[in-house]
């Protein structure tokens, strides 16, 4: 990574002596990253000014500073930065223009405001965030990061499969309300609901009560009226439907004329609907049905 070290204010106080820190930081910054110097005293790197920027700072840590070389800049110090590389630009102050150019590349991030009289060991924490960056994870590290991905990954299907239940539970209700308007057409036509039965009106309600096979399990059958006649309807003018498909569950749809939906009141009622996820069937309906009432 390149590092773009300000000079006064940054890795000096504004007084002129060494910031704290600075042998620290200096060991680390030249030991695992490229360094350069951006600062007013100098715009491009020549052995004169690169000495008298040395000579500024204590003798002992001359052999880390002769590593770092002078950025060469125009108008602003963003002109020395290689925005293609990774890098860190430490300065005590940044214009609005050059603002504005780390804005417009996506940088704002990269560039630290140094400020040794708010934070005095501003230049350690840099110095031991960039040695994280190089040192690689811990075995706890790696292990957090294997239990963070199980979990996301757990959690991702999860959140899949109750996406998949709920599609599958929004499919059933559309195939269910196409089947009901196919019944209704089929009652408009030969007053007659699938398998021949007196519409508008639970079995229960009539009479003689319901007839023998008052429920459906085949919707495609001409006994049913939707997709073909078995000849016994009056004015029939179907098909209503090409095919009633089998629900997302795989199990077909059904028509029941005396559907016990465990109501307290005792209720019957003219549905048709599906098994659900479970497929429990004829006559023992449980709460996974999913249903359109026709009548009661």
């Amino acid at each position: 990574m390149n590092l773009y070290l300000d000079i006064q204010g940054t890795l000096l106080q504004l007084s002129g002596k060494p910031a704290k820190h600075l042998g620290e930081f200096l060991k680390v910054a030249t030991r695992d990253h490229t360094c350069f110097f951006v600062t007013s005293c100098a715009h491009q790197h020549t052995d004169s000014a690169h000495q008298q920027i040395v000579q500024n700072f204590p003798e002992e840590l001359h052999p880390y500073l002769q590593q770092i070389k002078i950025a060469a800049w125009q108008t602003r110090k963003t002109d020395a930065i290689d925005f293609s590389q990774e890098f860190l630009w430490l300065d005590d102050q940044i214009t609005p223009d050059e603002q504005a150019i780390l804005e417009r590349n996506d940088a704002s991030a990269k560039a630290i405001r140094m400020d040794h009289f708010e934070n005095p060991d501003q230049l350690r924490e840099i110095a031991k965030q960039l040695s994280s960056k190089k040192a690689g994870f811990t075995l706890v590290e790696v292990l957090t990061v294997i239990v963070v991905i199980a979990f996301l990954s757990t959690l991702t299907i999860l959140m899949v499969n109750k996406a998949r239940a709920s599609a599958k539970v929004t499919k059933a209700q559309s195939d269910i309300a196409e089947i009901s308007k196919a019944i209704h057409t089929l009652r408009i036509d030969t007053e007659e609901w699938p398998g021949h039965q007196t519409p508008d009106t639970a079995c229960t309600n009539l009479p003689l009560g319901c007839p023998a096979n008052n429920e459906l399990e085949d919707l495609n059958v001409g006994a049913a009226g939707l997709t073909a006649t078995d000849g016994a309807y009056s004015n029939w003018d179907g098909p209503y439907m090409q095919r009633v498909p089998v629900d997302p569950w795989g199990n077909n749809y059904f028509f029941d004329s005396d559907y016990d939906i465990d109501d307290p009141s005792g209720v019957w009622r003219a549905v048709v609907g599906s098994y659900g996820p479970n497929g429990t069937g004829l006559n023992d309906y449980d709460s996974d049905d999913i249903l359109q009432v026709l009548a009661q």
